[in-house]
Formats: C-alpha cells, sequence, structure tokens
C-alpha cells in the first residue's frame, strides 16, 4: 500500500514520538503523550500530534492534566489513545506489538 505525503510525515512525527519519549503506555488508559502548556515552541505541539492522528486515522482524545515535570507539578495536555484502539496505531508503528504484549503478560510472583 503506498502512502500518501501527510500519512508519511504523521508515521514519522509518531514514531518519533513513541521513541523520544513523554509518551506512555498502560493497559488501564493506553498510549499517552503528553506535552506541557506552551512547549509547541519547542517540540510537536498537541495540536500537531492531534493532526498526525487524525492523518492516520487513529481515534485519540486530548485530556487536561497536572503532572510532575522537571521537579515541579505542570498543567499541560495528554494525547490519549484508547487501550482497545492500540491496534490503530499498530498499523503504523508494528514495533509497539513488543510492549503492549510484555503489559499483557502477567508478572511472574516471587517465590522463596
Amino acid at each position: 500500500m503506498r502512502l500518501t505525503t501527510e500519512e508519511r510525515s504523521a508515521q514519522r512525527t509518531l514514531l518519533g514520538l513513541l521513541r523520544g519519549g513523554n509518551t506512555t503506555i498502560d493497559t488501564v488508559v493506553g498510549l499517552r503523550i503528553w506535552r506541557a502548556d506552551g512547549s509547541g515552541e519547542y517540540m510537536a505541539s498537541v495540536e500537531e500530534i492531534s493532526e498526525h492522528l487524525d492523518a492516520l486515522r487513529i481515534p485519540h482524545h486530548v485530556a487536561v492534566v497536572r503532572r510532575r515535570y522537571h521537579g515541579r507539578v505542570a498543567t499541560g495536555f495528554e494525547v490519549q489513545v484508547a487501550w482497545d484502539d492500540l491496534d490503530t496505531v499498530l498499523r503504523w508503528a508494528p514495533s509497539l506489538q513488543k510492549l503492549i504484549d510484555a503489559l499483557e503478560q502477567p508478572r511472574p510472583t516471587q517465590t522463596e
């Protein structure tokens, strides 16, 4: 399948976000991409991330969140992709499957 220029650009951004930090994945929410308020001056903004996910047809929403950031509590935004929608991310970032598999596996219990 041939990608459009917009899809290819969006995929590059998505892969960079997954590798670059400020991105987490868990079984409660799913994929979380956090941005401090005003961070669009030096990194992809929430709006840009949302546009890229739209281009890739990945369902998502944006939440206002507070979190510890560089030693202080900061208000920012989190782009969230629900756990049940992660299959739409896998189409563009197949390497994410290893992390999903690791999260789905029960942790071994310690024995003495």
